[in-house]
C-alpha cells in the first residue's frame, strides 16, 4: 500500500484586514432601511398627551409630522417609546429656547465671519456635508449667538443632503491651534454636547479631530470602554501624515474641503474666504426652499437684522436678493413668560418656556472652567457625545 500523505500543517492564521473606515449603514444612510411605522405611530400617540403649551403636538406638527424625524429619536433609544418621548420634548425644549428655524442673517452673518462654524461648500466621495469647527478663530464673546449660529450650521448641513439617501454629516475638527486662550466656555461646551445629544440625534456620521492635543485622545481612551463598538468607529484622530484614511473618509480633495493646511486669510480659519463662502452657504438655503417650498422639519424663516450692529454690505446685498420670508408656521405672539414660570430672556427665547422643563438643571451656567478642567471638559465632550448617542447607534446592551 502508498505510503500515506502525511497530514497538511494548518496555515499560520492570516492577520484580519483593517476594517473599513466607512460603513454605508452606521456612517451616510439612515440608521436603518424603513423606519419602524408601528413604534412612530405609538410615538406619536404619547406625544399628543402632552398637555405643556408650549410643547404641544399641534404646535410643532410642522416638525414631529415627519416619520424620518421620530424614527431617529427611536434608534436614539433603542425603539423605547417612552425614553424617544422624553428625547423629544427635551430637543423640542432647546427649539423653543434657541428657536433655530428663525434665522438672523446678520447676526450670523457676524458669527460665521471667520470661519469658526462653517458647511464646506462641496460634499465628501460619499455627498456628506462637512461642518466644520475652528475655534481658534473665535470672534465673538455671544454665546448664545455662538450657539445659534452652531444650530444653523447643523441644520444648513442637513438641508444640503435633504432630498439624498444620505442621511449623515461629518464632523470636522481643527485643533491643531488649540489652546487654553480660545477654548469655549464651559457653559458653551456643555449646551453644545446637548445640542449634538438630543436635538440632532442620529445625524453625524463621523468626528474627525484634526492634530488634536494629546489630552483629548487620553481623556477619549478612558470613555472608549463604555462606548458601543458601532459608535466608536465614527470618532477618529488623525494628523496630517494620514492621508490614506483621510482620502477613504473624504476624499482625495479633503484639504481644500476641510481647509486643513490651506493659507489663512485675515484671522480666518484655513481655507476660509467669507466673501466667497458665505455667498454659497445663502444660496444653497435659498435652492433648498426653492425646491420643497419650505416646508417640513428644516423649515425656516428669518427675523432681518439685529438694531444693535448693521450688517455687512455683502450680507444686506445677498440676503435681499436670496432670502425671501417663509409663508409657514408662524410663531403666535409670545405669551407672558411670567405665567408660565419661565425665565425672561428676549434675546435667547421669544417664545414661551415649557412650565414641565427644567431650565436651571438644563442651562445653568457654572462658572468659567480654565486650565486642564477646561480641556478635559471638551474632551469629554466627545466621549459624551458618543456615549449618549449623538453619533447614531445604540448603546451597548447591558
Amino acid at each position: 500500500m502508498p505510503a500515506s500523505t502525511p497530514a497538511a500543517k494548518p496555515a499560520s492564521a492570516s492577520p484580519k484586514p483593517a476594517a473599513a473606515a466607512v460603513n454605508q449603514r452606521w456612517h451616510v444612510l439612515a440608521s436603518r432601511p424603513e423606519p419602524n411605522t408601528s413604534k412612530i405611530q405609538e410615538l406619536r400617540e404619547e406625544l399628543r398627551r402632552e398637555a405643556d403649551l408650549g410643547l404641544t403636538y399641534e404646535r410643532w406638527a410642522w416638525y414631529l409630522d415627519d416619520d424620518a424625524v421620530l424614527d431617529r429619536f427611536l434608534v436614539a433609544r433603542d425603539d423605547n417609546v417612552q425614553k424617544a418621548s422624553r428625547l423629544i420634548r427635551d430637543a423640542l425644549a432647546w427649539r423653543l429656547r434657541r428657536r433655530p428655524h428663525v434665522l438672523d442673517y446678520a447676526e450670523l452673518d457676524r458669527e460665521c465671519a471667520t470661519g469658526k462654524l462653517r458647511v464646506a461648500p462641496s460634499l465628501d466621495r460619499f455627498g456628506r456635508p462637512v461642518v466644520i469647527f475652528d475655534n481658534s478663530v473665535q470672534n465673538t464673546k455671544d454665546a448664545g449667538g455662538q450657539l445659534r449660529a452652531l444650530a444653523f450650521v447643523l441644520e444648513h448641513a442637513l438641508r444640503r443632503c435633504d432630498g439624498s439617501q444620505v442621511r449623515k454629516y461629518v464632523i470636522f475638527l481643527h485643533l491643531n491651534d488649540f489652546s487654553l486662550r480660545n477654548n469655549p466656555s464651559w457653559a458653551v461646551t456643555k449646551e453644545t454636547m446637548r445640542m449634538l445629544t438630543c436635538c440632532f440625534a442620529e445625524c453625524c456620521g463621523h468626528i474627525i479631530l484634526h492634530n488634536a492635543p494629546s489630552v483629548f485622545s487620553v481623556a477619549y481612551r478612558l470613555v472608549k470602554p463604555l462606548i458601543d463598538p458601532k459608535t466608536a468607529t465614527k470618532i477618529l484622530f488623525v494628523t496630517d501624515k494620514d492621508e490614506d484614511k483621510m482620502t477613504e473618509l473624504i476624499g482625495p480633495d479633503w484639504r481644500a474641503i476641510t481647509g486643513a493646511g490651506q493659507t489663512r486669510l485675515d484671522k480666518c480659519s484655513p481655507g476660509y474666504d467669507h466673501s466667497v463662502q458665505w455667498p454659497i452657504t445663502l444660496e444653497h438655503d435659498r435652492a433648498w426652499r426653492e425646491r420643497t417650498g419650505n416646508t417640513g422639519p428644516l423649515s425656516h424663516e428669518f427675523t432681518g437684522y439685529s438694531d444693535d450692529e448693521p450688517a455687512s454690505p455683502l450680507q444686506t446685498a445677498l440676503a435681499r436678493s436670496v432670502v425671501t420670508p417663509s409663508p409657514i408656521k408662524r410663531e403666535e405672539d409670545p405669551l407672558d413668560v411670567e405665567v408660565l414660570g419661565g425665565p425672561s430672556s428676549p434675546k435667547a427665547c421669544q417664545g414661551p418656556e415649557s412650565p414641565l422643563y427644567d431650565h436651571a438643571r438644563a442651562f445653568e451656567t457654572p462658572p468659567r472652567w480654565r486650565g486642564s478642567a477646561a480641556i478635559l471638559g471638551v474632551a469629554c465632550c466627545v466621549g459624551g457625545m458618543a456615549y449618549h448617542g449623538s453619533v447614531d447607534t445604540p448603546r451597548r446592551p447591558a
